[in-house]
Order: structure tokens, then sequence, then C-alpha cells
């Protein structure tokens, strides 16, 4: 299904956040040598904190809240929040101790966390909701959405 304009920014911040993790785990297969793994967490660090972190607080404060009405979307709901949760935790742990294991854990979550949201949660958003009520969450994402 062709994704519905009104989410182009949630997917847009996507898209550059799959980019990140596939440079990164291939960078990081290539040489796990300490000061690359510090100079990919340190990259990672700076995109969670210029774009992911934001993105998150996005879906957490308006899209998430928005879809609860919708009962078959909440387990769905909950289990991309603990995902926030878990990955948040990760990035602490890159700040702490920068370490392949964790890196990479981080990219693969990330990965997967996306495609759940692409492919499961706008998927579904678009089937259920309007193009009414698509809009209005768009309207709501567009003035908190990061810049491409």
């Amino acid at each position: 299904m062709l994704r519905d304009r009104n989410l182009f920014p949630l997917s847009h911040s996507h898209h550059r956040a799959l980019g990140l993790c596939v440079l990164v785990r291939r960078d990081l297969a290539r040489d796990p040598s300490p000061p690359n793994v510090e100079r990919l967490a340190a990259r990672v660090l700076d995109r969670y904190d210029d774009e992911i972190r934001s993105h998150f607080l996005i879906e957490e404060r308006v899209l998430f809240p928005a879809l609860a009405p919708w009962p078959e979307l909440v387990p769905l709901l909950d289990e991309l929040l603990a995902e926030h949760a878990r990955m948040a935790a990760l990035i602490s742990c890159l700040q702490t101790n920068p370490n392949p294991g964790s890196l990479d854990r981080f990219c693969v979550m990330l990965s997967d966390h996306i495609r759940k949201e692409e492919r499961s949660l706008f998927e579904r958003m678009q089937q259920l909701l309007s193009p009414s009520q698509l809009s209005d969450i768009g309207a709501r994402l567009a003035p908190t959405a990061s810049p491409a």
C-alpha cells in the first residue's frame, strides 16, 4: 500500500534511521576495533539526540494517543512504546560503555522497530482511519516533525 502523505514526515525519518543502521552495522562488521566502535557509537548518539529521540516523542505525544481509540491498535502501540524504552536504555549503555554488542543490538532493534511501524502500524492506520482522520493526524505531526 502506498504511504499516505500525512505520514511522510515519519516515514522520511524512518528512512534516514534505517540508512544509519545499515551503514553502522556494515562499518562495525568491517572494523570492530575500539576506536571504530567509539566513532560509530558517537555517530549513533548524535543521530539519536538530533532526530531519533524527538521522533519517538512525536510518536508518543501525537501519533499514539491519536490511535488509542482503536482497540485493535492498542497492543501494538504498547509494544512500540516498550521498544522505545528498550532503545533508550541501549542508548544509555552506549553513552557509558560503547561496545560492539550494544551498538549492533541498537541498530537491529531500531531497524526491526521501524519495519514494524511501517508494515504493521502505518498500513493498519491507513485501512482503519478515514482520509480526514489521517489529515488531522498529519496536521498535528507537521509542526512537530523533524526537518529532513
